[in-house]
């Protein structure tokens, strides 16, 4: 927590005061208090500019690194068609509407973190060409995750904070890498959630195999590839499409 943040930890009890260490609130309600308001403010700015909210989308930052009191809103995004003018209309509305509601705006002074509408940029973590149809994990994001796959092929053990950072950036990254969601499970298994982030955990074979199995293709994914068509609704890595013959040559999808 921020220091600055503390003030917002004060409790008072039989007339005393007490300021909590800690955030108060779990991680099973935490998240929520970020994506109400930001939501809000990402509707309210589609609906001021006209635009259809069913094409934008956000992601909301981890609270431990977000301010309590002044929301900071994660990747907002809004798309339209090349020369439709809802993009930028909607970005205005967003700009106007955020100091109003306390929300803090990333510099535009990095293009990574921040741009007006454009048919180029990082979003999510992730490059988009959208005029090419490309999609790229940047190089500075490939580096870090190597330094994290290097330490589980090579070392005997890792810490357990280490493993649910590198699990959550698998996930994120699976649907860029070709086979990428297959190949996540014995490394999301040597993560334990009741350890602290400091616990020492062995690693084991299959893990070791997947991470050099990441490293090798890693490469690749920082290259320029077609954006994936998961228009059908599938949720990668969760399911698989099957074609049984079981009912006299039809081509159902089995789940």
């Amino acid at each position: 927590m921020a220091d600055a943040d503390r003030k917002l930890q004060v409790l008072r009890v039989g007339g005393r005061y007490f300021v909590e260490e800690k955030i108060t609130f779990g991680c099973t309600s935490s998240p929520g208090h970020f994506e109400k308001p930001s939501w809000f403010l990402l509707r309210a700015a589609c609906n001021k500019a006209g635009a259809d909210r069913r094409n934008a989308c956000k992601q909301v930052g981890r609270p431990g690194g977000l301010h309590y009191g002044d929301v900071e809103v994660d990747d907002a995004l809004v798309f339209s068609k090349f020369g439709d003018p809802a993009c930028q209309r909607v970005y205005d509305s967003y700009r106007e509407l955020a100091p109003r509601m306390g929300v803090k705006l990333a510099p535009e002074t990095d293009k990574d973190k921040a741009f007006p509408p454009a048919t180029s940029g990082v979003c999510l973590g992730i490059h988009f060409d959208l005029v090419k149809w490309t999609w790229a994990i940047p190089p500075k994001k490939v580096v870090v995750l190597r330094h994290s796959l290097e330490k589980l092929a090579l070392d005997s053990s890792v810490e357990n904070g280490m493993l649910e950072e590198l699990s959550g950036r698998l996930n994120h990254y699976a649907v860029v890498v070709p086979g990428g969601t297959w190949q996540r499970s014995f490394i999301h298994h040597l993560h334990r959630a009741d350890r602290p982030k400091a616990w020492r955990v062995a690693v084991s074979t299959q893990a070791r195999q997947q991470a050099l199995w990441w490293l090798a293709s890693l490469p690749a994914a920082s290259l320029e590839s077609r954006i994936r068509d998961l228009s059908d609704g599938s949720r990668e890595g969760y399911e698989l499409n099957l074609y049984p013959d079981v009912a006299g040559g039809s081509l159902d999808h089995a789940r």
